[in-house]
């Protein structure tokens, strides 16, 4: 989420769906936030879905890295053959397992990869670990989102989206806001699940520090990952998967109190602890291996052929 024609907004509806994020930093242009920032954020365990047969141009969605082949999206986010997190190496998904979408409409699902793509997997928070709300504590966000539009004033507090070129992945920060039973709707699909909220916004509206890195989610980041820190490591904490937004393709930076009437954009992550069974279970009950269609069609034949064969025998019994 300067000045895009009518057309290209329409298009790009069709490709960003209304619960897909990404980065917009307050005060910061699309260069910034680029690299990693080196205080062991896991960086580089955040990929994104290659589209169109696997080519390192495309773009659908990210996906952060778990560990032992398995990773976790959005279960909105639709996967291909392969994703990428290093920008030069396709990863390939294992095609024998079939991605496992959590139950009770949560927006998650988890699949595996072929091998290991050389990338430290993330813990999630142990069973007696919650999130820190503090405001001390920040949380991160790292994702492959679109920027903001070019020629956008970096301290404008509406901003609009660019195009997918303004594609690229950033980090950020924000405060957690609270937790709170989120729905929401994409491509025909309801779902219902616990998410934690960050906002937008500093303390009535007041425009944060640069060194704070403000950012909302956007366009094209759905999967994205937001992290926080505890006990000096690293946790994933929340899967990105929408963003009540101020306006089509647009941000708004405003207060962060959550209920005000000039509250900056809601995001919303998946909170990971209300659903560690899940995923848990996922990535640890074996499947029943594929039976390809060459092969189910090879058996028929050899099925039709031994019952062809029994029934000329008995015809040749009669005679």
């Amino acid at each position: 989420m300067l000045l895009v024609t009518a057309l290209w907004l329409e298009l790009l509806a069709m490709f960003l769906p209304r619960v897909a994020s990404g980065s917009v930093i307050f005060g910061m242009d699309n260069d910034a936030n680029r690299s990693d920032p080196g205080n062991g954020l896991p960086w580089r365990s955040v990929g994104r879905v290659l589209t169109q047969g696997g080519a390192l141009d495309s773009h659908g969605g990210c996906v952060v890295y778990l560990g032992n082949r398995f990773a976790i999206t959005a279960e909105h986010v639709r996967l291909f053959e392969a994703v990428t997190f290093d920008e030069t190496t396709a990863c390939a998904l294992d095609p024998s397992f079939r991605p496992v979408s959590l139950p009770k409409k949560i927006d998650l699902k988890i699949f595996r990869l072929r091998s290991e793509p050389g990338v430290p997997g993330v813990p999630l928070l142990g069973t007696a670990q919650t999130e820190n709300f503090s405001s001390d504590n920040r949380v991160w966000h790292v994702g492959f989102g679109v920027g903001r539009a070019p020629d956008t004033a970096l301290d404008a507090r509406k901003i609009p989206w660019g195009g997918r070129e303004t594609c690229a992945k950033r980090w950020s920060t924000n405060v957690l806001r609270g937790k709170e039973l989120h729905r929401d709707t994409d491509d025909g699909s309801d779902y219902a699940y616990e998410a934690l909220v960050t906002i937008l916004g500093h303390p009535d509206g007041q425009p944060p520090g640069l060194a704070e890195c403000e950012g909302g989610i956007t366009g094209l980041d759905s999967g994205s990952a937001l992290f926080q820190k505890h006990e000096g490591i690293w946790h994933l904490v929340g899967i990105a998967t929408d963003v009540a937004r101020f306006g089509t393709d647009t941000s708004l930076f405003g207060s962060d109190r959550p209920d005000g009437p000039d509250a900056g954009d809601k995001n919303f992550f998946v909170r990971l602890t209300a659903y560690r069974d899940d995923i848990a279970f996922a990535m640890s009950h074996r499947q029943r291996p594929r039976l390809r269609w060459r092969y189910l069609g090879a058996g028929a034949v050899i099925l039709l052929a031994i019952a062809l064969g029994f029934a000329r025998q008995r015809v040749g019994a009669r005679a």
